[in-house]
């Protein structure tokens, strides 16, 4: 039974993160893999969890809004910014965060989409991989600080020492659920009979 209960903590300990790895969520933001940065972050975290993780979600959606202007897919980045979840940044704020959010919306608008659209209009090319690297050298500064500032990302107790815990409070408990009422009924071998 204990190396089943073994085989079991070391299976979960191998398949759940049990501390944030900012390189990793990095790594996968500068790669392009949007999806999975934010599937990482939902490991650890949900998006109304907390100001933190609220704002750190957003961040990764305006991460895919400037992904698909730099790959000149400007309707579905402009749909990024009007659609609602998995994908879209509409209605994702909490109210902590929510006039933040709607700030810098109009000043990734102005600064993206819209200064692409008058290139294009106008004749002229506009380099919004700038302006995209721009964005994303704050994006990592502002992650940096709420990846720290976060306690849901803070370092999380094995699952072995969780089980362990657990193991010795089902014991404890078990052994002053039966040390009560046996103690009374049951005393050096002999019955306790009433007088």
């Amino acid at each position: 039974m204990d190396s089943m209960r073994g085989d079991l903590i070391r299976g979960l300990e191998a398949s759940l993160p049990t501390s944030f790895d900012r390189e990793r969520f990095f790594a996968s933001l500068v790669s392009g893999d949007i999806d999975g940065a934010e599937e990482y972050l939902s490991d650890f975290t949900k998006l109304d969890s907390n100001y933190y993780s609220n704002l750190m979600f957003y961040l990764v959606k305006r991460q895919r809004y400037f992904k698909l202007l730099v790959e000149g897919d400007t309707w579905k980045a402009g749909f990024s910014l009007i659609s609602r979840r998995p994908y879209g940044m509409m209605h994702i704020s909490i109210p902590e965060t929510e006039e933040f959010m709607g700030r810098d919306i109009r000043r990734i608008v102005d600064a993206g989409l819209r200064e692409l659209e008058k290139a294009k209009e106008n004749g002229y090319t506009f380099d919004i991989l700038s302006v995209a690297n721009s964005y994303t050298d704050e994006m990592f500064t502002m992650m940096n600080q709420f990846i720290t500032m976060n306690p849901d990302l803070q370092k999380k107790e094995d699952i072995s020492s969780q089980m362990h815990k657990l193991h010795l409070h089902d014991n404890q408990t078990t052994m002053l659920g039966v040390a009560g009422p046996a103690a009374v009924a049951f005393n050096g071998g002999e019955m306790n009979k009433d007088n």
